[in-house]
């Protein structure tokens, strides 16, 4: 009978392990109040260079929103074109403490390209973002 509970409940958590799978983070930058973790299983390529991965900050404190609420973690979905050194936002997520999307109007999504510039935090972005960037388009 043990045996029988045992396989049961191993085979009951390897549904749990394929979604964990799903998405892997290493962390890029360690702040005084906040982490910067990167997705490592997901890279999304588009027209020409441009390629595309998501960043998750992970804040130690409540972070308040204009007109009310907080959020804990904000998910930001980056285009890169490594070799110029550009970024632009396409997408931001936030969430509250219990893990739970927040519905935000007026983000700063933007269609327009930006420079990296040296020694600033986006620059410590780029070479994680390139390297899994430049990993990923090999089987791609």
């Amino acid at each position: 009978m043990r045996i029988i509970i045992a396989i049961l409940l191993l085979l009951s958590s390897l549904p749990l392990t394929n979604a964990q799978d799903k998405e892997k983070w290493k962390r890029v930058i360690t702040f005084d109040e906040s982490v910067v973790d990167l997705n490592v299983s997901q890279v999304s390529f588009g027209e020409g260079d441009i390629a595309r991965v998501k960043f998750r900050t992970t804040f130690s404190k409540l972070v308040p929103i204009r007109g009310g609420g907080s959020y804990k973690v904000l998910v930001e979905a980056m285009d890169f074109r490594c070799q110029e050194r550009l970024y632009r936002l396409a997408e931001e997520t936030f969430f509250d403490k219990k893990g739970t999307v927040i519905p935000m109007s007026g983000t700063s999504v933007s269609a327009e390209w930006k420079q990296v510039k040296s020694q600033g935090t986006m620059e410590r972005l780029l070479a994680p973002a390139c390297d899994l960037i430049k990993e990923k388009r090999q089987y791609h």
